[in-house]
């Protein structure tokens, strides 16, 4: 295999963990922490309609009139459709309307610290790649086909020195431990249908 088929075998790789890394990125919660989620969700529908029944109760027991069950109470908000579902329906048939589908439509990625660690190996194996695909676009300027660098290369790694943010390559710096919905470094440029 020549240079350049050896480079451009690397550029596919590169290509390829990028869009694995784009894939994890965009699926911010597994399915079973979407599940997790859904139950909180009804657990505490529940436990507000539990609350505002009680009051109900409380404020008519002491002779007010005019107490509406259902609608602004004396905080003034009303009963939610999922407080109301959940007391007429139950929590359990409530959580199973809302994840009926969710095997079909939700695929089970990573759980948050499996994806970070995923995250972060995956620009490992990219940054490597990168270091080997530069050593050979440096063996291709010595022959007469030289191969042009990516317009995306990173200048540290085509200047052969260490990454002068090594940090910015773990999973705190990504903002991977504490908001999943931070956006990383690389995606402050978006790329394009086209662009290396």
């Amino acid at each position: 295999m020549n240079l350049n088929e050896q480079i451009q075998n690397i550029r596919a790789r590169i290509w390829l963990l990028r869009e694995d890394r784009d894939t994890v990125w965009n699926q911010a919660r597994s399915r079973s922490e979407v599940h997790a989620y859904i139950r909180d969700k009804v657990a505490d529908w529940g436990a507000k309609f539990e609350q505002r029944a009680r009051l109900n109760l409380r404020l008519l027991a002491a002779g007010h009139v005019g107490v509406d069950l259902l609608g602004a109470n004396a905080y003034g908000s009303d009963v939610g459709l999922g407080e109301a579902l959940v007391a007429l329906r139950g929590a359990e048939a409530v959580e199973a309307a809302l994840t009926r589908h969710l095997d079909a439509e939700v695929p089970p990625g990573l759980d948050r610290a499996e994806r970070s660690a995923r995250l972060f190996q995956i620009e490992a194996e990219i940054e490597a790649l990168e270091v080997e695909e530069e050593a050979l676009i440096e063996a291709s300027e010595q022959t007469d086909r030289p191969v042009a660098r990516r317009r995306d290369a990173k200048p540290h790694v085509v200047l052969g020195e260490r990454d002068p943010v090594p940090q910015r390559r773990s999973p705190h710096y990504m903002g991977l431990d504490d908001a999943p919905t931070k956006r990383p470094p690389h995606a402050a440029y978006p790329s394009f249908p086209g662009r290396p």
